[in-house]
């Protein structure tokens, strides 16, 4: 967005109908979606699908980051829930 004119400057699709709360963690992009019950971790320049989260309840809305956790909402049951964000580890 540019924040002065008020406009999109760029944009990627979103790998599903009903995406919630983009952040960025680590050079990706995460955002979930209601639809599947995902968080997706996106390539931020492509749009490209890296890896999903499956959170088959309760509904994933309002993503954030904090403490190493991802959190959100569920409209449905008013809950604030979290989830770890997977952790590859590099071959040594």
């Amino acid at each position: 967005m540019d924040p002065k004119a008020m406009r999109v400057k760029r944009s990627i699709p979103s790998p599903e109908e009903r995406p919630h709360g983009p952040f960025m963690h680590v050079g990706s992009m995460r955002l979930a979606d209601t639809g599947p019950g995902k968080i997706h971790k996106l390539d931020p320049e492509s749009g490209d699908l890296l890896q999903g989260i499956n959170v088959p309840g309760p509904e994933v809305r309002c993503t954030t980051l904090r403490d190493g956790l991802t959190r959100f909402c569920c409209a449905e049951t008013r809950r604030v829930c979290a989830v770890a964000l997977p952790v590859r580890h590099r071959n040594r």
